[in-house]
């Protein structure tokens, strides 16, 4: 039985120290949060490739099973790749279809990752333009006064585009 790997994950926020022990280094890898955090020439480049993997591999299941698409050439990988991109995005077929038992099965599978696929990446989307970016930046003052006969604590923020700008105040008791 092997030993967790705890090693000490430390990262640096201008100047709090925040350190993590015991975890695994596996936990630190969030493909959702990595997909969020790429730039989106990235992302999209990240989407082209997954769609071009997917068609490649499931032409290549439609070359192993012989016959299994109708009017393709024989032979014809790129007759295939197509078939594959007109099923992933379940656009139609034109000529081709599949012929064969195999092939429908193929296809059905086909047709469904590419459903499942237009959800996930269309969610990935609107999550990556709905994310919520902070505006303001807090101030080094903080403003200590009554309210309600009981002192409280305020920090005055200011939004970053400063021109024209008015300070919103914060309370900082409950």
């Amino acid at each position: 039985m092997t030993q967790p790997n705890k090693q000490t994950f430390t990262t640096r926020s201008g100047t709090i120290e925040i350190r993590k022990s015991g975890q695994r280094w596996e936990r630190w890898l969030d493909p959702y949060h990595l997909i969020l955090t790429l730039r989106w020439p990235r992302f999209f480049a990240l989407l082209v490739g997954f769609f071009i993997a997917v068609n490649v591999l499931f032409a290549g299941v439609y070359w192993l099973v012989d016959g299994s698409v109708d009017h393709a050439r024989p032979g014809s990988f790129s007759d295939l790749f197509f078939f594959s991109i007109e099923t992933f995005a379940t656009v139609g077929y034109g000529e081709m279809a599949p012929a064969t038992t195999p092939g429908h099965l193929i296809s059905s599978i086909e047709i469904v990752s590419g459903m499942i696929s237009l959800a996930v990446f269309t969610g990935l989307i609107f999550a990556r333009f709905s994310k919520p970016k902070a505006r303001v930046m807090f101030s080094n003052r903080i403003v200590i006064r009554d309210f309600n006969g009981r002192p409280t604590g305020e920090r005055i923020l200011v939004p970053k585009t400063r021109a024209n700008a008015e300070p919103i105040t914060a309370p900082l008791s409950s």
